[in-house]
């Protein structure tokens, strides 16, 4: 029960860690626009209700000195997106290979505490061969899955976020991504 506990909650760990790469990754996405916004035309992002929030938290007087902390904000939202990812992949490979570990430990235990006469009519070159075949194939297909549940939050975070900002592409998107 230990043990269940325990991968139970790295499992819930690792999802967790996947919407939080989706809401990351939509965050950056949505953080694209203010960026290019103030770039292009500081004076009338100013006059947006981002760019009058902006200014008066910051106490800021002209519209070209917004371009410095929005600038600030999209390169944050990146990088927090990308070690939230990085840490994504880095727990999802800790968590396979713990799986394929378990998985090679309990084919050796199977293989090993077979009869004796088992083992005189079994080649164990080829029982070896097959665990190891077997969990390697199983292993790749938990990092495989892992990776498109992952995209899956990504791509459905992207969709909820274009939505907000302009649901005739998200609508065209979303059709291009079902084809």
């Amino acid at each position: 029960l230990k043990n269940f506990l325990t991968a139970s909650r790295k499992v819930s760990f690792l999802l967790l860690l996947m919407v939080l790469s989706g809401l990351g990754e939509a965050f950056s996405i949505a953080s694209i626009i203010p960026f290019l916004s103030v770039i292009v035309d500081p004076i009338t992002f100013s006059k947006q209700p981002i760019g009058i929030f902006i200014s008066n938290i910051l106490q800021l007087n002209e519209p070209s000195q917004l371009i410095a902390p929005i600038a600030l904000i999209f390169i944050m939202a990146i990088m927090v997106s990308s070690i939230i990812r990085l840490l994504n992949l880095w727990v999802g490979n800790k968590f396979v290979a713990k799986v394929g570990c378990d998985l090679s430990l309990k084919a050796y235990n199977v293989a090993i505490n077979q009869p004796y006469e088992v083992h005189l009519q079994r080649n164990s070159s080829k029982i070896i061969n097959t665990a190891t075949v077997q969990t390697s194939n199983t292993v790749a297909f938990i990092s495989t899955l892992l990776d498109i549940i992952t995209g899956s939050f990504i791509c459905i975070s992207i969709l909820i976020i274009l939505s907000f900002i302009e649901w005739r592409i998200c609508l065209v998107v979303s059709l291009i991504m079902l084809i």
